[in-house]
C-alpha cells in the first residue's frame, strides 16, 4: 500500500482543480480497488448539505456536478459520525433502505456497495471521498483502510481548493 499512497501524493500535489484531483485519484486508484463511480463533495455542515464537485463514472439519474443534497440519512453522513469512514454492501437491498431511505436513487442507478470517508479540517468534516461499486461485495476493511490513507493526504488539497472555489 505504501507504493500506491506515494503515487497518490505524486500525483495528487499537481492537481489545480477538482477535476485535475479527481482525475489523478482515478488514475492511480482504478487498479487497486474496485469503483464504478468516484465522486468527491464538499461539506457545508452548517447547512448538512454535500455538493458534488467531482463525479467519475455513472451517477444517480438527475445528479451533476454541483447537485446539492442533505447529509441526512446518507452514507456520507454514516461516514462522518463514525469518524472513520463506513462502507456497506453484501446486504440486501432492503436492509439498506431501512438504513438509508434517500438511497432509492441510488440502488435504481444500479449501485450495490459504497465506501465513504469524511475529509477533515481542523476536526470539521469538509468533504467526503466516496467510491461506489455495482459489485456487492466490492468493500472490505483493506479498502476502508486505503480510503482513510487517501483522504488524508489529499485532505490539504481538498482544503485550498475549497478555500480558493477552484471547482472545475
Amino acid at each position: 500500500m505504501k507504493n500506491i499512497l506515494h503515487e497518490i501524493l505524486a500525483t495528487t500535489e499537481k492537481a489545480t482543480t477538482f477535476d485535475a484531483l479527481g482525475d489523478s485519484l482515478v488514475a492511480v486508484l482504478t487498479s487497486h480497488i474496485p469503483f464504478d463511480r468516484l465522486n468527491i463533495g464538499l461539506i457545508d455542515i452548517d447547512l448538512y448539505q454535500f455538493n458534488d464537485v467531482y463525479v467519475f463514472g455513472h451517477n444517480v439519474v438527475g445528479r451533476k456536478r454541483g447537485h446539492l443534497r442533505t447529509l441526512k440519512n446518507t452514507v456520507v453522513e454514516a461516514s462522518i459520525r463514525s469518524g472513520g469512514g463506513y462502507f456497506f454492501g453484501a446486504s440486501k437491498p432492503d436492509q439498506w433502505l431501512k438504513r438509508f431511505p434517500n438511497f432509492r436513487p441510488v440502488l435504481k442507478s444500479g449501485i450495490r456497495s459504497m465506501l465513504s470517508v469524511p475529509i477533515k479540517a481542523n476536526d470539521e468534516p469538509i468533504a467526503a471521498f466516496v467510491l461506489a461499486a455495482r459489485d456487492p461485495e466490492a468493500y472490505e476493511a483493506e479498502g476502508l483502510n486505503l480510503a482513510n490513507s487517501v483522504a488524508e493526504i489529499i485532505t490539504p488539497k481538498i482544503e485550498f481548493l475549497r478555500l480558493n472555489s477552484v471547482h472545475s
